[in-house]
């Protein structure tokens, strides 16, 4: 049930990139083993966002540093002995791969965390002036979490999708190297009139 659950919610959130979610649903569908809804809750609030979570967990490895932030995770409320673990385990795993850090990316756009706007909006609203990207497939050699804060360094920004509405709409999307033909992104971006281009035009226009 566990597992069906945390799939809607991935499915969810993949899928609407409009969406706002409370940050404990998206810890959840980080699809931790033991890490439902009341565990979730603990987390959020021990935490407070997406970001700091990633980061405590992903900031360092060895006995020591899995010691000590596993004994924040116990201390958060309703984290069991084995749900910390998982949680860390979780997020390195998704930290490993490309398509993992793409959702952990996601992810941390969409959670709304108590007292701060939702990320993709605050993006979209903070470069009125520069350029908005969406991407269709993995960047050449980098995530794209790399992209983005290139992008913000220099005023633009990397929106999670191809939105409907004008505050979540790119003005571009990059199809990828290696990006499936005819992806939904790309059939959203050719209906609502985002210009699409490749991935060495993006990089040209860098």
């Amino acid at each position: 049930y566990q597992r069906r659950v945390r799939a809607q919610w991935q499915s969810t959130l993949v899928d609407n990139s409009d969406a706002v979610v409370p940050l404990w649903r998206a810890i959840a569908a980080l699809g931790a083993q033991q890490v439902g809804e009341t565990a979730a809750k603990g987390v959020a609030r021990q935490f407070g966002s997406f970001c700091a979570l990633v980061d405590a967990l992903l900031a360092e490895s060895g006995a020591e540093a899995d010691a000590s932030v596993l004994h924040r995770l116990s201390a958060s409320d309703n984290v069991g002995s084995v749900a910390g673990p998982s949680l860390l385990a979780r997020v390195r795993e998704l930290a490993s791969t490309a398509d993992g850090r793409d959702l952990l990316y996601s992810l941390a756009l969409w959670a709304h965390d108590a007292g701060s706007a939702d990320l993709s909006r605050a993006a979209a609203a903070a470069v009125a002036g520069g350029r908005r990207f969406a991407m269709t497939g993995s960047p050449r050699g980098e995530t794209r979490a790399v992209v983005a804060k290139r992008l913000a360094a220099r005023g633009d920004a990397l929106l999670a999708d191809v939105g409907k509405t004008a505050e979540a709409r790119p003005d571009y999307l990059v199809v990828c190297d290696n990006a499936r033909a005819n992806s939904a992104k790309q059939r959203k971006a050719l209906a609502l009139g985002v210009p699409v281009i490749s991935e060495q035009e993006f990089l040209d226009m860098e």
